[in-house]
């Protein structure tokens, strides 16, 4: 185990071998929030639907999206077979279904409100966005499978996005050096619009001239370190 001293005092624990510590990594990579999602599907008369966060856009052309389910899951069977899955991205409003969707109850979707998409799929009703796919690929991802779908339908509702970071559900909060409301719109606006929102400049932090040397010197003395 190598330990690493940053220049706030803080102590990195950097593991050699991380598949030594399963859990050490799970926590590691806890520290990336992501969005919350429950994947949904119809195989015959079942329906099945997980919590992810591990669901994320893959490309624009053609329109493909990807997430994993793990091949312990009660469900995998189930979503091996089907043929379509819906990504139901949940608002801030939807932690109950979250918390619901990631627990083992014979029927996940009793006292949900759904309708079925175009696909067939369970379409979970209140979310911030739903996005019905075809399935397009499987692939082996060790102690999951990986599913790449194209994107047949999809629709988005005005609201607050449901988070997860380090082990807990959360809501997003403009930055505070990001300046005004109406100038952080304007800069969402932008990261929108570009051909490729997968690789964007970050707006540009607001620092002074004494915060900036502060950063200097402790670059510089990190660097002699």
């Amino acid at each position: 185990m190598q330990v690493r001293a940053f220049p706030n005092g803080v102590q990195n624990q950097m593991s050699e071998s991380p598949s030594v510590d399963a859990r050490a990594l799970r926590r590691c990579l806890g520290q990336f929030g992501t969005g919350v999602t429950v994947i949904t599907a119809r195989v015959g008369a079942e329906r099945v639907g997980v919590t992810a966060n591990s669901f994320s856009s893959m490309s624009l052309d053609p329109p493909l999206v990807l997430w994993s389910i793990k091949r312990t899951s009660r469900s995998f069977e189930a979503f091996q077979a089907a043929e379509h899955f819906a990504v139901n991205i949940l608002s801030s409003e939807q932690v109950a279904i979250a918390q619901a969707f990631s627990g083992s109850a014979a029927d996940k979707f009793s006292g949900v409100d759904w309708t079925a998409g175009k696909t067939g799929a369970p379409v979970i009703l209140g979310t911030i966005a739903t996005i019905e796919c075809r399935v397009q690929l499987r692939h082996d991802g060790g102690d999951h499978v990986v599913l790449i779908g194209y994107a047949d339908d999809f629709r988005q509702s005005h609201g607050e996005a449901l988070l997860f970071c380090q082990g807990r559900y959360a809501v997003a909060i403009d930055h505070p050096q990001l300046g005004t409301p109406r100038e952080i719109e304007r800069q969402a606006d932008r990261v929108l619009a570009e051909d490729d929102p997968s690789f964007w400049t970050p707006p540009q932090l607001r620092v002074t001239s004494g915060e900036q040397r502060s950063l200097e010197l402790a670059l510089l003395k990190a660097g002699s370190g």
